[in-house]
């Protein structure tokens, strides 16, 4: 999919994930929940770990330039 310019690097960021959950649902014989799960979510967890920090250090930097420190 890389082999067509922009379109290629779109398809695959969507047909990846698509692909992984197919081969652990028939590697580990399991559903399609579980193995959506084993692969979204360490990136759900991740990305919402590093939004969280982003908006503690958002509200710390405002609280700073409201008190005038």
């Amino acid at each position: 999919l890389y082999v067509v310019p922009l379109l290629g690097i779109l398809l695959a960021f969507i047909w990846g994930p698509v692909v992984y959950v197919i081969a652990i649902k028939e590697a580990q014989k399991t559903d399609y929940l579980r193995a959506a799960c084993a692969v979204f979510l360490p990136w759900i967890l991740c990305c919402g770990a590093i939004g969280l920090i982003v908006f503690a250090a958002w509200g710390a930097i405002a609280a700073a330039l409201a008190t005038g420190v």
